[in-house]
């Protein structure tokens, strides 16, 4: 019992201290193709993006030669008008979504973080102005899918 206690106090204290506990033989990655199956252009290249932050962030290093391939395709985008005032919408939704494997000598395994995510933002004015939160709403969905991704390779 007091050996069980002292394996959870040393997790914590572990967790508390900024360590994480996942999957140790992941400590390199190869990102492979990263399709974009959407209608939106230039999705992949924010994902891919996205997911090189989410790399650094857990400690992952980007390795070409590493066996394990992270790969997938972007199956989902949609821009949503969800509230208006005197006929203008005012607040709108992102939506993203994908499909993602791990590929590696022992196989490929589908990973979690398919979505969709969504991201909400109000916008009214110029255009100009409503094109720049849609495109930071749809960079936090983007990075909130990476998060997922790769917290399914970590945490599995």
């Amino acid at each position: 019992m007091r050996s069980l206690l002292a394996l959870l106090l040393t997790g914590l204290l572990a967790a508390s201290c900024g360590y994480s506990l996942h999957e140790p033989g992941l400590r390199r990655l190869a990102l492979g193709e990263i399709r974009n199956l959407t209608t939106e252009p230039g999705l992949q290249d924010l994902l891919r993006e996205a997911l090189l932050q989410e790399m650094s962030r857990q400690g992952i290093v980007l390795d070409a030669q590493a066996p394990q391939v992270l790969h997938g395709s972007l199956q989902e985008f949609h821009l949503v008008g969800t509230a208006e005032a005197e006929g203008v919408f005012t607040i709108y939704e992102v939506r993203v979504g994908g499909k993602f494997y791990l590929r590696s000598p022992q196989g490929e395994k589908p990973l979690r973080g398919r979505g969709p995510f969504v991201v909400s933002f109000s916008a009214t004015g110029q255009m100009a102005q409503v094109f720049a939160s849609r495109q930071e709403a749809l960079r936090r969905a983007l990075r909130e899918l990476a998060a997922e991704v790769l917290a399914s390779l970590l945490y599995p």
